[in-house]
């Protein structure tokens, strides 16, 4: 008997094709033969951001930054992306996400790698930008040189077109450049554009490569720069030159600077003293951290001749400075004599104080107890109980 040959059965998959038919629903083939030419959509028509993000990633043969991590985020009006590993190829695909969203208003990069390729995406990014009022690009390597390519664009030349009067950008208030190896030159040119910014209230400068030329460029500016509300130098290499030129040339006539910090920058008694003649007659400071450095008891006694005459200040720090016992006796009787009704804490910790400082210690907690005065611990402890070193 010949044997006959059995039918293939249907598969599962002709099965489901069959019963879509008879009911009716049309198969993908049908839906796209009425659809021959394939839908481009236009990165720049979603207003989050993510379709551009997800175009620019698609132009590189290789990346590593994270895709839907990310995207899910720009919806939110605080967009945190603190060690994301961005990298520079991150940084210029977030730029095409920022040149159409209207959401984001706040931006954090702290630690993503990023140099001044990606730096300058991002930053030109932000005049097509009017949304963005707070910028943090901490810890990143923004003014690194090594492995630049020769023809980039340095740091210097492209903060000047961001914070340049005549930028795009004026509701950026707030921007940290923190820890970004910035040197003198990227910070000249910077300076030149900030002398003539009306917009910007907030800089943070701290942790980079900053020395005394800098501190001359950053002393002209803020004697022309009438709208900066706080500054942050400290951890810089000013040095006693550097810090006296953004004292003296910067804040003896700039009467809108509210908060200041010039610790671990090598300033010296005669930046103490053009302090202390700020202090006599600003009527702006309200915090001021001048502590880590090596102001003496000339540059103490100084200050405490401001301070007295001082209406405005609120903190204040000289912590770790060779002040002597003189210089924080002074510090504390100013303290005890001052109107200002304002000054609720003074740290003088690691300050050479002595016995002088002790006495007058006592007094002004009884004069002025709402002033919290931080001091060595030997001065909390009765005179009595303190063990004198025999002499040499």
């Amino acid at each position: 008997e010949e044997h006959e040959e059995e039918e293939p059965k249907p598969t599962e998959e002709e099965l489901i094709r069959m019963e879509l038919k008879e009911l009716g629903i049309p198969s993908e083939e049908e839906l796209l033969s009425e659809y021959p030419f394939p839908v481009v959509t236009d990165p720049s028509s979603d207003d989050t951001g993510r379709d551009a993000y997800r175009a620019k990633a698609k132009e590189f043969d290789f990346f590593m930054f994270p895709i839907n991590s990310v995207t899910t985020l720009f919806d939110l009006k605080v967009l945190n992306l603190q060690h994301s590993g961005l990298g520079d190829k991150g940084a210029i695909a977030l730029a095409e996400c920022l040149k159409v969203n209207n959401t984001i208003t706040e931006i954090s990069l702290i630690d993503n790698w990023i140099t001044t390729k990606g730096g300058h995406a991002l930053l030109d990014a932000l005049q097509h930008n009017m949304h963005i009022c707070k910028l943090d690009l901490a810890e990143n390597r923004l003014g690194y040189r090594a492995g630049q390519v020769s023809g980039d664009v340095e740091l210097g030349e492209i903060l000047h077109n961001l914070l340049k009067n005549e930028s795009k950008c004026k509701q950026l208030k707030w921007l940290s450049l923190r820890a970004n190896h910035i040197g003198d030159k990227d910070m000249e040119k910077t300076c030149e554009a900030l002398s003539g910014n009306a917009w910007l209230h907030h800089i943070d400068l701290s942790y980079n490569e900053l020395g005394p030329i800098s501190g001359k460029a950053l002393g002209a500016m803020l004697a022309a720069n009438m709208d900066i509300r706080s500054i942050n130098l400290e951890w810089n290499q000013l040095r006693g030159q550097g810090t006296f030129a953004v004292i003296n040339d910067g804040m003896m006539d700039n009467n809108t600077i509210s908060k200041v910090s010039l610790a671990w920058n090598g300033a010296e008694d005669k930046a103490g003293e053009a302090f202390g003649s700020i202090l006599s007659k600003n009527g702006a400071l309200e915090e001021v951290d001048l502590s880590h450095n090596r102001i003496g008891e000339k540059g103490a006694l100084k200050i405490a001749e401001g301070l007295v005459q001082n209406q405005s200040l609120r903190r204040f720090s000289l912590s770790f400075n060779p002040l002597s016992d003189n210089g924080c006796a002074a510090i504390i009787t100013a303290i005890r004599e001052t109107q200002n009704t304002q000054l609720c804490y003074v740290d003088i910790k690691n300050a050479d104080a002595g016995p002088k400082a002790h006495t007058e210690l006592q007094a002004t907690k009884l004069a002025k107890p709402s002033v919290e005065i931080a001091v060595p611990r030997s001065l909390m402890l009765p005179q009595d109980n303190i063990v004198e070193p025999d002499p040499p």
